[in-house]
C-alpha cells in the first residue's frame, strides 16, 4: 500500500496526476495529502536553515516565514496567471490551474527537503559565514521553485493537448509562464525582504 500515493503521482506519474486534474477526479484528501506534504517538507528545510541558530523559537520563526514565503507568492500571483493564460487563449478552469499550482508548490517543497541535507552541510560547514550561506539557500530556494514551474508548463501542455482536440483554437498559454515567472520572483523576493530578517547577526 502506498503510504502518500498523491506524492507518489507527482513525482513519477505526473501524466496521470494531470489527466486526474483534468477529470475532477482529485478528491479533498488528496489535495489535502499535497498540502500538509508541502507544509512538513517546507517546516524541515526551514529547520535546517536554522540550524545554527541558538534557541528553538529562532528555528520555528524561520519554518513559518518559509512557508508564508512559498504559499503567500502563489496566492497573490495566482489571479495573474488565470487571466493571463485566458487571454493567451487556454481554457485551463481556475480549479485546475488552483489543483495545478498546488502540485507546483508540493514539488518544490519535496525538491527542498530532498535538498535539506545539502543545506545542513553547508550550515555546519559555513558557521559564521552568513552571507554565504544565505546565498546557498536562496539558490536551494529558486531551484525549488524552478522545478514547480517546470511541472506547471508540464501541465499546461497537457491540457493544451487535450482541450485542442475539441477545440482547435485553444493555445497552450506555456509562453506566458516566463512572465509569469519574473512576476513571481518579483512578488518573492519583495515577500521575502518583507518577512526578514531571515538570519541572526551577531
Amino acid at each position: 500500500m502506498n503510504f502518500l500515493p498523491t506524492s507518489s503521482l507527482l513525482l513519477k506519474q505526473q501524466t496521470k496526476l494531470f489527466d486526474d486534474v483534468l477529470n475532477n477526479k482529485i478528491k479533498s484528501g488528496q489535495l489535502l495529502e499535497l498540502v500538509l506534504v508541502s507544509l512538513l517538507s517546507l517546516a524541515i528545510f526551514g529547520g535546517v536553515m536554522s540550524l545554527s541558530f541558538p534557541h528553538w523559537w529562532h528555528a520555528m520563526d524561520v519554518m513559518w516565514k518559509l512557508i508564508v514565503l512559498l504559499f503567500g507568492t502563489q496566492i497573490l500571483c495566482l489571479p495573474a496567471l488565470y487571466v493571463f493564460s485566458s487571454i493567451r487563449g487556454s481554457r485551463i478552469t481556475v480549479g485546475q490551474l488552483l489543483l495545478s499550482t498546488m502540485a507546483g508548490i508540493a514539488t518544490t517543497a519535496v525538491v527542498l527537503v530532498s535538498l535539506s541535507p545539502i543545506a545542513w552541510f553547508f550550515t555546519w560547514s559555513m558557521t559564521g559565514n552568513i552571507d554565504l550561506l544565505r546565498v546557498m539557500n536562496a539558490l536551494m530556494i529558486g531551484l525549488g521553485m524552478l522545478f514547480g514551474i517546470i511541472l506547471l508548463a508540464r501541465s499546461f501542455i497537457f491540457y493544451y493537448q487535450h482541450f485542442k482536440q475539441q477545440h482547435p483554437e485553444n493555445k497552450s498559454a506555456v509562453d506566458i509562464l516566463l512572465l509569469w515567472l519574473i512576476l513571481v520572483i518579483i512578488v518573492t523576493i519583495q515577500m521575502a525582504n518583507k518577512l526578514g530578517p531571515w538570519y541572526i547577526v551577531n
